[in-house]
């Protein structure tokens, strides 16, 4: 029993693991923020696009995808940590 190896986990899973949670994170924060701040963090995130009507179309979405849009980044997050 003494001599038996413990494996490490390799720097790469590391690595990868991390930049997924970050990926993951800012998936979190970018749905917060559009379901918070509106139009405003819109305009900051895509000067280009017209937020008032990017709003429009994303508070019109039917419930079920609103669900679906949350759930899919908050237990994103959940299933990384």
């Amino acid at each position: 029993m003494q001599d038996m190896v413990q494996a490490r986990t390799p720097a790469h899973l590391w690595i990868v693991g991390a930049l997924a949670t970050l990926w993951n994170a800012f998936g979190c924060y970018d749905y917060f923020m559009t379901r918070t701040q509106g139009a405003d963090y819109i305009r900051t995130m895509m000067p280009g696009m017209d937020a008032d009507g990017f709003m429009a179309y994303v508070n019109a979405f039917p419930v079920w995808a609103s669900a679906g849009w949350g759930l899919g980044v908050w237990l994103g997050l959940a299933g990384r940590s």
